[in-house]
C-alpha cells in the first residue's frame, strides 16, 4: 500500500482505490473504489479491520458491486440515486465489528426528520454590505488554516494544516470563501469524486460573529455552480445528525435526505452518526 501520512487517520491506496483508516475514527473507509480491486477489496478490509481492531468500515459503490459486499454482512446506510456519473446509484454501505458501534439512533433520525419536514427551499440572496465571494488560492492557506482551527478543534480530517490544504486544492478540492473587507470570516469546500463524477460539498466554517446571515447556503450556492462548470451531475454531504443547522442549510437549498451513517466519523463531542444529502445538478438522460 502506497501511503500518505496525515496527523489524523491515514488515507492510503488499496490497490488502485483509495482508502482512509485509524484509531482516530476507529473505522475503514472505502472513498474511492477502483473497479479493478472488486470483489477482492472485500476481503482485504476485512482483514484490516481485523488486523487494526476497528470497530467499523463504511464503504461508497456502484450499485452493480453492491452484491459481494451485502454478501459480506455489510447494510445499506443511504443511497443517492445517479450517484455515478449520473446514470448508476451510489451506495453507502456500513459493516460493524463491534455491537456497541451498530446502534441506529431511530429516535434522533425521526425526530430529525419531523423538523426537516417544516422547511421548504429558499432563494440564498445577497451577500450584505462590505461581503464578498473568494475563491480560495495557494496564498490564503495560512488564513484559511487558523479560521479552519478556530471552529474545529477535532475533526476528521486535519483542515487546520496547511500542507493537508495544499495537498488538496486544485483538482482535488475547490475551497470558495466570504471575505469581510480583506478578513476571511467564511469557508467550505467542494470535494471533487473523480471515480463517481459527483462532488462532495463540506468543510462549512462561519465565524460565531457572522452566523444567522445563511452565508452557508450563499456558499453552496457558490460551490454548486463551480461544481456544474465542471461538468458534476451529483453534488452530495455528510452532514453531523446533530447538527440541524448544517441540516437546514442542505434542506432549504433543495438537496434530498438520503440516509444515515450510524456512528461514522469523529467530530468533537465523540463518534457520531451522519446524514447524506444530495442534489442533483446536471440532468443526464
Amino acid at each position: 500500500m502506497a501511503q500518505n501520512t496525515i496527523k489524523h487517520d491515514r488515507i492510503e491506496t488499496l490497490g488502485s482505490s483509495r482508502i482512509q483508516h485509524g484509531p482516530y475514527n476507529n473505522r475503514l473507509y472505502l472513498m474511492e473504489l477502483a473497479e479493478e480491486d472488486y470483489p477482492g477489496i472485500v476481503e482485504k478490509i476485512d482483514k484490516i479491520c481485523t488486523e487494526k481492531s476497528y470497530a467499523k468500515s463504511f464503504v461508497i459503490v456502484p450499485e452493480h458491486c453492491g452484491s459481494a459486499f451485502t454478501d459480506n454482512g455489510y447494510r445499506e446506510e443511504a443511497r443517492i440515486p445517479g450517484f455515478f456519473d449520473g446514470t448508476e446509484d451510489g451506495l453507502f454501505m456500513g459493516k460493524f465489528f463491534d455491537e456497541e458501534r451498530d446502534a441506529p439512533p431511530k429516535k434522533k433520525v425521526e425526530q430529525f426528520r419531523r423538523v426537516m419536514s417544516f422547511y421548504r427551499p429558499i432563494l440564498p440572496g445577497r451577500l450584505g454590505r462590505n461581503l464578498q465571494f473568494s475563491r480560495m488560492k495557494e496564498a490564503d492557506i495560512p488564513e484559511m488554516a487558523r479560521l479552519y482551527g478556530e471552529i474545529f478543534p477535532d475533526y476528521p480530517f486535519p483542515i487546520d494544516d496547511p500542507d493537508f490544504l495544499m495537498e488538496n486544492m486544485g483538482t482535488k478540492t475547490l475551497y470558495y470563501g466570504i471575505r469581510d473587507g480583506k478578513k476571511l470570516i467564511a469557508l467550505a469546500s467542494a470535494e471533487i469524486n473523480h471515480s463517481a463524477g459527483a462532488a462532495e460539498m463540506t468543510d462549512f466554517a462561519v465565524l460565531p460573529k457572522y452566523r444567522g446571515q445563511r452565508l452557508g447556503v450563499k456558499l453552496l450556492r457558490v460551490l454548486e455552480q463551480a461544481a456544474i462548470q465542471k461538468g458534476l451531475p451529483t453534488a452530495y454531504t455528510i452532514a453531523r445528525l446533530d447538527s440541524m443547522g448544517m441540516n437546514t442549510v442542505f434542506k432549504r437549498s433543495g438537496y434530498k435526505y438520503a440516509g444515515t451513517l450510524v456512528k461514522n466519523t469523529r467530530i468533537s463531542t465523540g463518534i457520531e452518526s451522519m446524514n447524506v444529502w444530495y442534489k442533483r445538478l446536471i440532468s443526464k438522460t
